[in-house]
């Protein structure tokens, strides 16, 4: 499940690629329950689950995902972060913005992939993201809208087109994969529907990780030459 040349080139050009499957329809179905179960402890339980949830980290370690992602970093891989990303009925907008403006890595190498948990379109929230804007970092400044909480910043709009923007329209199991300096936003939940997904913050053991709360990494693949950051090991089972 490695990238061809063309899908290498095509994520080199557009920064982002996909959408395609991770899981089938009858794996999702399985591995739900557990994963509706961390949706259900609210918000603040969202982030970094990979390091106490087994279905969490089953979900990242998938070889249809880092295959692909191997083919854009190389044999030794290393999670780094996760966070779920749920949007209910009336959830705000998340404003056009770059994850690279968050974020503390040293160098700058990272994949990261938006994987769907429930079944995604334009009426609950699908992402949207701008062809080519990971090509440079686009100056941000404080939103002055009505937006999600966590997305105080918002992209200059000087600095692209907004009619360009690709609509991520997805089935529950299926992933994106995107640069940290891929143009982005979701619009409000305009539906009665959840709109649920998983994201997933890939790099090198090369890579030192300063970005606060993000202190443990899991070595999903290949060996750690390095030392510059705290390993932690797969969690165990799900009760």
């Amino acid at each position: 499940m490695a990238l061809t040349a063309e899908e290498i080139r095509i994520f080199g050009e557009q920064g982002f690629l996909g959408p395609f499957p991770v899981c089938g329809e009858e794996e999702m179905a399985e591995i739900r329950e557990p994963l509706d179960a961390v949706v259900a402890e609210g918000e603040g339980r969202w982030n970094q689950r990979h390091l106490d949830s087994r279905a969490v980290y089953e979900l990242c370690a998938k070889p249809a995902l880092l295959d692909r992602i191997g083919s854009l970093l190389g044999p030794d891989l290393a999670l780094w972060s996760t966070r779920f990303r749920v949007k209910y009925a009336a959830t705000k907008e998340i404003p056009w913005h770059q994850d690279v403006i968050y974020w503390q890595l040293d160098p700058l190498v990272n994949v990261s992939a938006w994987l769907a948990i429930d079944d995604v379109d334009h009426e609950n929230s699908c992402v949207q993201l701008i062809p080519g804007s990971h090509r440079e970092t686009i100056p941000h400044a404080p939103s002055q809208g009505d937006v999600h909480h966590d997305f105080t910043l918002v992209a200059d709009p000087a600095y692209y087109r907004e009619e360009t923007a690709v609509s991520m329209v997805m089935r529950a199991g299926e992933c994106f994969l995107f640069s940290e300096r891929a143009l982005h936003r979701s619009s409000a939940n305009a539906s009665v529907r959840r709109r649920a997904a998983l994201t997933i913050r890939v790099t090198t053991p090369r890579v030192k990780v300063r970005t606060p709360g993000h202190d443990r990494l899991i070595l999903l693949r290949g060996r750690d030459d390095y030392g510059y950051n705290t390993l932690a090991p797969p969690p165990a089972e799900d009760r």
